[in-house]
């Protein structure tokens, strides 16, 4: 029950019965003596709890009451048999003046037998209680679940309350309601949070570099200063990759020439034959093949030598010793007559011997000259990036290089090449030689401070170019003319950046926006204002919250409109 019950002498004060909570339970005493005494029951309370506060209760009985005890709906205590028996017969000598009213069958069933009393219907516990100037207290707690208790407890409290707290708690609760009345009612307001529109704006101009002391034949609209970077290097090398030569001895075998077709085959010489590995032999004789008949193949036989090197470039030497029985194609013969003519070797093929040196040729002449120019040029770039770079620093502006082809400048100068070693066993060969490069640079920041005033002429009306979308590596480059002594340099460039609609509050675009808003939307749905603030060409994207949060509607009063502008 409630706390005001938690003391007798309170609950006497303000009723006109004895309540005792002991365990969570109360005792009802009528002002007539002659009435029936009631004991309530709580929930949670156990037969153990119960019996031990029962000597009050049997006190009454004794002076000539009757006891009632009502255990509510929902009353789930699972006693035990042994826990039920000792409650019962603890009672059992006063059963003729005890009535026990309860919903569980089992404990009705136990205390029927120990000749209680026992009701087990609301019209039954009714029909005892008529008169009773408690007995709808009994009823509702024998019909009532946990949480209709806790409200009846708490009316009960407010019952034992005095006038003077009953008007505080009215002031109080008076107060909150004027308070959520004013909060929740009288002063709702929306927050509509609105992203502006963006789209892009570019410029497009034609600029011409030109070289320092260059004199124009022409009058550009547009110049900058046109850089020209020159760095020679010289570099030597050892060239370590010299080809290989075949030492070793050829593998030789006898080839057995087979015909299935109906035509007569004429190989030269040197006929190259090949198997499934890619290795090489040749024919060392022209050779006739004779036609099929009905009977059998054409065939002959014909010595044959393995090449030095197979398919792959890769020496054949020891491996060109195979087993017998391999099936040999002729590659200089049409794909669909390979299948009809082709060779087998009978027996192995012997002699063949690995051994090989390094010897010189040409084509490593040639490889070491890319290698060294691959070398030089990777050496002038880097120099050239970094006088960029101190460049850069020193003049306070970003120095870009122009990456065409065209533009730059290279020239390759006294190689030297041992090109009267060629032919001898070596293992390495020195190389050098000199390059100079030259590289056409121009500054990509006072590019951008040329074309950033002429973007700013293409913002449309009542947009703003958003800051810092227009930025040097928004910069397209296009060369489309130059000299041919690259004295000058034509391009087309062409700055992009982001403009936005103007929304803020502060300027009179801005506030002539947020009152067009709020006067389409006052007094509409959420929904219908999201769509009418969409469908402005200002407007990207639109979010509304309000208060109170349940509301589903846009406030009538356009103060409590909030227009907050949001950046992208």
């Amino acid at each position: 029950m409630s706390d005001a019950a938690d003391s007798p002498e309170e609950f006497a004060g303000a009723s006109p019965f004895v309540s005792s909570k002991i365990g969570g339970g109360e005792i009802l005493v009528p002002e007539q003596a002659a009435d029936i005494v009631i004991l309530l029951v709580r929930h949670e309370e156990s037969l153990a709890k119960l019996g031990a506060r029962l000597e009050e209760p049997l006190t009454l009985v004794r002076g000539g009451k009757k006891l009632l005890i009502v255990f509510p709906r929902g009353w789930e205590q699972q006693a035990s048999v042994r826990a039920r028996q000792e409650f019962l017969t603890a009672i059992k000598a006063y059963a003729e003046h005890i009535i026990i009213a309860a919903h569980e069958r089992v404990l009705l069933l136990n205390a029927k037998n120990y000749e209680f009393t026992v009701l087990q219907s609301s019209a039954a516990l009714r029909l005892l209680l008529k008169g009773h100037p408690h007995a709808g207290m009994a009823l509702r707690h024998y019909a009532s679940s946990r949480w209709q208790e806790e409200f009846w407890s708490f009316v009960d409290k407010l019952r034992s309350l005095s006038v003077h707290r009953v008007s505080v708690i009215s002031f109080l609760a008076l107060s909150i309601g004027l308070f959520g009345t004013v909060l929740f009612i009288a002063i709702p307001s929306a927050r509509i949070r609105i992203w502006p529109s963006v789209n892009l704006v570019s410029h497009t101009a034609n600029v011409v570099l030109v070289a320092s002391g260059t004199i124009l034949d022409f009058d550009p609209k547009y110049t900058l200063p046109l850089l020209t970077l020159r760095t020679s290097v010289q570099r030597s090398l050892t060239f370590t990759e010299i080809s290989k030569k075949f030492l070793g001895e050829n593998a030789e075998t006898e080839m057995t020439m087979i015909n299935e077709t109906d035509e007569t085959y004429y190989l030269r010489s040197g006929t190259r034959l090949v198997n499934q590995a890619g290795m090489i032999f040749r024919t060392l004789e022209t050779v006739e093949i004779p036609p099929a008949t009905p009977v059998e193949s054409g065939v002959i036989r014909v010595q044959a030598q393995a090449a030095p090197e197979d398919l792959y470039g890769q020496i054949i030497g020891e491996r060109g010793n195979v087993p017998a029985g391999i099936k040999w194609e002729i590659p200089g013969l049409p794909l669909e007559e390979r299948a009809l003519v082709y060779a087998r070797n009978q027996l192995e093929a012997t002699g063949g011997v690995t051994r090989y040196g390094q010897e010189l040729q040409e084509k490593d002449l040639e490889l070491a000259q890319k290698q060294l120019e691959q070398e030089l040029m990777t050496e002038t770039k880097r120099r050239t990036e970094e006088e960029i770079s101190v460049r850069s620093s020193r003049d306070g502006h970003t120095y870009v290089v122009l990456q065409y082809d065209v533009l730059t400048g290279l020239s390759f100068s006294g190689f030297v090449l041992p090109t009267n070693l060629i032919g001898q066993e070596l293992t390495s060969i020195p190389v050098s030689g000199g390059l100079t490069y030259t590289a056409l640079a121009y500054s990509k920041d006072a590019l951008l401070a040329l074309l950033l005033p002429r973007l700013l002429e293409h913002v449309e009306e009542g947009r703003e170019l958003i800051p810092n979308s227009a930025v040097m590596d928004g910069i397209s480059v296009h060369v489309i003319e130059y000299d041919d002594n690259l004295f000058w340099v034509k391009i087309t460039a062409e700055l992009t950046g982001k403009q936005r609609s103007i929304l803020r509050p502060v300027t009179a675009l801005g506030r002539g926006f947020s009152e067009r808003v709020r006067e389409m939307v006052r007094g509409v749905s959420i929904s219908e204002a999201e769509r009418i603030i969409q469908n402005f060409p200002e407007v990207e994207r639109v979010q509304i919250s309000v208060w109170p949060p349940w509301r589903g509607s846009i406030p009538s009063l356009m103060s409590n409109i909030v227009i907050l502008p949001q950046d992208q």
